[in-house]
């Protein structure tokens, strides 16, 4: 375990330049309202019954950078997309990367399960746990936000446990990612109350 430098940090936002990605054959890009309508229908784990709609927010396509945490707050879920509260966890949020410089639009958002829980159960992490795979697997840097994410991709079961070091993983995909792991921000926004 070793501390990621500045440096290491600027190599993840600031890459050398790819080629950009390639439309399907129709010239569409896939968009999220279509990846929103198909977890809509998901019915894997015991949250369902209750949800009005998954919580997903947009996924840049070429995000380096993912930050998870547990589940959608209420006001997630009302906006449709997470952090979404200016006075609450996506104040922390906008807070956290604006200190890193990181544009939060470059960022992709999501959290260990799509539906609302303050406590999510085992059956319903794992479910979505495949989902949550895929969706960062390109990412090379990984913030985790909680104890729900930290033991959903790593070894730790703990947030204290596994601070203040970078840690090492490699995604569905291969691709290697270095992980931080940190509060979730709604903890922050509770303490400060």
């Amino acid at each position: 375990m070793k501390t990621l430098s500045a440096a290491d940090l600027q190599k993840i936002l600031n890459p050398e330049k790819e080629a950009a990605s390639v439309p399907n054959a129709d010239g569409i890009l896939f968009p999220d309202a279509i990846r929103k309508h198909k977890l809509a229908e998901c019915e894997k784990c015991p949250l369902y019954p209750q949800r009005s709609a998954p919580t997903c927010g947009p996924s840049p396509e070429e995000a380096r950078v993912a930050f998870v945490s547990r589940s959608p707050g209420q006001y997630d879920v009302a906006i449709g997309k997470p952090f979404a509260n200016p006075r609450g966890a996506g104040a922390v949020l906008d807070h956290l990367l604006a200190r890193y410089r990181i544009k939060r639009e470059d960022v992709l958002t999501t959290n260990v399960v799509l539906c609302r829980s303050d406590d999510p159960p085992k059956e319903a992490i794992a479910a979505c746990k495949p989902r949550l795979e895929a969706e960062i697997a390109n990412c090379q840097l990984v913030i985790l936000g909680g104890t729900e994410a930290t033991s959903s991709l790593t070894r730790y079961r703990a947030v204290f446990t596994a601070r203040p070091f970078v840690h090492n993983r490699k995604s569905s995909t291969g691709v290697q990612q270095r992980v931080i792991v940190t509060n979730n921000p709604a903890i922050v926004v509770m303490d400060a109350r």
